[in-house]
């Protein structure tokens, strides 16, 4: 994976090198394993013309001793049985007693800020719209802060012991087998609450007889059965059963009769027959086996060379692209090798049908177009070294790859799913019936290769359909056309923005100007840092008169606080600006940003105050809760956020803002996780010098008369 050069910035070189070598070993190793099976099928020993029930017309007597080998449907038979045999392990699971507990936190906090909000007809509206019909009584109970409070602080710690004892689904069983601290031991199933009698039993004991019906329905649509069947464990009983399952049926001894002439071949003695072609063709095998080993360890060290060559293109022509998405390519690699595998062993079809460009269009449409066209060219590479597939099949994919890749890169769109489809399907006809021409083909094959082309691309255009969205949310991918809506200033959370905390949002524009150049300096996804800019202190919209870019006077309300209140308070914006964005539905790489853009970072100013005051506050109190910036793009904007608003302090620009801010954020260990090497932490302070003088080099005074 890519290195972290500030987290080592020792022995960079060696790191980075060991780390790519030891991947792309791997990745040869791997795909000499799919290559040696592919070889053993092209090799394969074809059987004789003998059928199960046919009479056969001479005997058959074994030329050595052998196994016979039980066919898939006895051993599909007992390991069913085996199946059947064993009852599910059940557990109690962490997620959903996790899932519950916040399902009921948050919909006491919603309630709550209803409370807050002093109307009383929105929250009966809104208990009744979730399906409880609330009377007055309770309304006039529930209306209450005192009473809600109480009510929450006792259904949370309720609710939680109930859900650490565990909650059953209507039992089937009087018993099951419940795995606990790593040991699995029988329990009845009437020791467990079901959710109803769980939210009766807590509700009962709750001292106001008013609010039990509420409190009963609340549990009820919020707690969920917590023991289930842990099939990981049940899957583990049934392999280590399985692992035990022999798949010798007999042993058939040298010069034994296999099948005799003039009877008729039973299904014994069919498998008697696969079973010693099976083996001759291993004996065959071994007895080849050291010219075999030289051939995968040839195609291993190729294989090694055309990965360290496609990793190298990727990363110098490209940019750093991140891990997971370095991992969506290799993920591709050995899917469309080990699929074409299990489509050339198991089927006999036409390779034409085979979706190769679903895995060269996909990375183009998700990524970009620069690297669908590297990726299609080392994947085309891959196929021909590993399998043997016609050359007319493989110029097939390679110009119709390249057509698509030329529409995708000229529409900009990636949802033109359908001018997509109909340009493979005319760019497929044309080049099938010139390799046709080319290779003297009847019409009739041309035909039938075109129909299967045609399903291929019908598969690979409904997976892209259905894959292309999936990855990139996977991926944390957002397309250039969702960005670009957020960079609308209609959009609702910067016209609150503009209106509400005009000063952080002229700060943002800033920090905007800033992160995207510094971005694109370094080859990063610039309008994502532009859109991070533009959202990364809304959490500032809770109390932005607290903030001094919206309010002058901003410390005469922080001085009727305690020091840690107001760090509090400054520390909020983070998590509400988080769950601001959200509720708005921007992307996931957005709310990373959000989140990471303070890091773990000391607020400064509260925390000296408290320190002369001595005040006895935590020191942890005074920081920002993280977590680090973990990508380029969080990293660079927590760095133009700290030095656009140093900068505004002096109302002047200093280079040596830039090159403080970098040199303490590196002391504090706040990039270590950002992937920033050093050489691009210099481009960023460069290009913010250029920026930040030009944003406040002085105009010259034109002194001009009356």
């Amino acid at each position: 994976m890519n290195s972290r050069l500030l987290k080592i910035p020792e022995n960079i070189g060696f790191y980075i090198r060991s780390n790519q070598t030891l991947e792309n070993i791997i990745v040869s190793i791997l795909l000499s394993v799919i290559f040696l099976i592919s070889y053993m099928h092209e090799t394969k020993i074809p059987n004789q013309d003998i059928k199960e029930g046919q009479v056969s017309e001479s005997d058959i007597i074994a030329p050595f001793s052998f196994e016979i080998i039980k066919d898939d449907t006895q051993i599909q038979y007992e390991k069913d049985n085996i199946i059947n045999s064993i009852h599910p392990l059940y557990s109690l699971s962490d997620e959903i007693n996790y899932e519950s507990m916040n399902n009921l936190n948050e919909t006491f906090i919603y309630l709550f800020s209803l409370i807050e909000k002093g109307n009383r007809d929105s929250l009966r509206n809104e208990i009744v719209r979730s399906g409880y019909d609330v009377n007055y009584t309770e309304l006039n109970h529930l209306f209450s802060k005192k009473r809600m409070q109480s009510i929450w602080d006792f259904v949370m710690v309720s609710a939680d012991s109930v859900m650490k004892q565990g909650l059953i689904e209507n039992p089937i069983d009087e018993t099951i087998l419940l795995e606990r601290n790593g040991k699995a031991e029988t329990v009845y199933t009437g020791k467990f609450y079901t959710v109803s009698k769980a939210s009766r039993a807590i509700a009962s004991k709750y001292s106001d007889d008013d609010i039990q019906g509420f409190i009963e329905y609340l549990l009820f649509i919020n707690l969920k059965p917590n023991i289930v069947i842990n099939q990981t464990r049940t899957d583990e009983l049934v392999k280590s059963k399985n692992n035990n399952l022999s798949s010798v049926l007999d042993v058939v001894q040298k010069n034994e009769i296999i099948v005799r002439k003039n009877t008729r071949i039973s299904h014994l003695d069919y498998l008697k027959y696969s079973s010693m072609v099976e083996s001759e063709e291993y004996n065959r095998w071994r007895r080849d086996r050291k010219m075999l080993f030289v051939r995968v360890f040839g195609f291993a060290v190729l294989i090694f060379l055309v990965f360290s060559i496609f990793r190298y293109t990727l990363f110098r022509l490209v940019g750093n692209i991140g891990n997971k998405a370095y991992l969506f390519y290799l993920t591709l690699f050995l899917a469309e090798v080990s699929l074409f595998l299990i489509f050339q062993v198991f089927t006999n079809l036409s390779p034409y049908i085979f979706p190769i460009l679903f895995f060269i269009l996909l990375p183009a449409i998700v990524i970009s177009t620069k690297t669908g066209l590297i990726f299609g060219v080392f994947l085309i590479i891959i196929n021909l070294l590993t399998f043997k597939v016609s050359g007319s099949v493989q110029l097939f994919h390679v110009f119709l790859g390249m057509c698509s890749l030329v529409l995708i890169d000229r529409s900009n769109v990636k949802q033109s799913y359908g001018t997509l489809a109909w340009t493979l399907l005319v760019a497929g006809f044309l080049i099938i019936l010139l390799l046709g021409f080319v290779n003297e083909q009847s019409f009739l094959q041309i035909v039938n290769q075109f129909i299967y082309a045609l399903i291929g691309i019908a598969i690979t255009v409904t997976g892209l359909i259905s894959f292309a969205g999936w990855s990139e949310s996977r991926l944390g991918i957002v397309s250039n056309n969702q960005l670009v809506g957020l960079l609308d200033f209609n959009h609702q959370l910067l016209k609150k923005l503009a209106t509400e905390a005009p000063g952080t949002y002229h700060h943002s524009l800033v920090v905007s100007n800033l992160a995207e150049r510094a971005a694109e300096e370094i080859g990063a996804d610039y309008l994502l840092a532009r859109v991070g800019s533009f959202y990364h202190d809304i959490g500032k919209l809770k109390t932005p008169q607290l903030f001094t870019e919206n309010n002058e006077e901003s410390d005469k309300l922080h001085d009727k606080m305690r020091c840690e209140e107001s760090a509090e308070l400054i520390k909020e914006h983070v998590s509400y600006g988080v769950l601001l964005a959200k509720q708005y539905n921007l992307p996931p790489s957005v709310i990373d940003i959000i989140r990471e853009h303070h890091g773990t970072q000391a607020i400064k100013y509260f925390l000296k105050k408290a320190i002369e005051s001595n005040q006895e506050t935590p020191q942890h109190s005074f920081y920002y809760n993280g977590p680090k910036p973990v990508s380029k793009i969080s990293a660079i904007i927590m760095i133009a956020d700290i030095v656009e608003s140093k900068t505004k302090v002096f109302n002047e620009f200093k280079p040596e803002i830039i090159e403080k801010t970098i040199d303490d954020l590196i002391a504090n260990k706040q990039l270590v996780d950002s992937e920033l090497s050093f050489r691009e932490l210099k481009q960023v302070k460069e290009v913010m010098n250029i920026v930040l003088g030009s944003i406040y080099r002085k105009r010259k005074d034109y002194k001009i008369e009356d």
